[in-house]
């Protein structure tokens, strides 16, 4: 049996298809650079002036070619943001805040 589409139609949700496609490797691309950054300064940075700057460029090289899950299980390792380490001992953030 044999169906017949719109090719409008067909055309339309492909179009709309590779556009969403495109927007989220947009935003992969970001957020892998943005953490590839990240990592290079609280893991090996770590303060201003700590290394020359080649060296830190060095490093972001080496870190900008890590894949999204890599540089993530990499954040996760070596606890570079708060999200990664494990805080049961301390209260809420929220209590913190209004507690004077």
């Amino acid at each position: 049996m044999m169906i017949n589409y719109s090719t409008e139609l067909v055309n339309s949700d492909l179009i709309s298809l590779y556009c969403l496609i495109g927007e989220a490797i947009c935003m992969i691309q970001h957020l892998e650079g943005a953490l590839s950054v990240s990592i290079t300064l609280k893991k090996d940075v770590r303060y201003p002036g700590r290394i020359p700057r080649e060296e830190a460029d060095s490093f972001l090289k080496k870190y900008r070619s890590l894949t999204l899950g890599k540089a993530v299980k990499i954040v996760e390792e070596n606890q570079c943001h708060a999200e990664g380490r494990e805080f049961k001992s301390r209260q809420p953030r929220h209590k913190l805040r209004f507690e004077a």
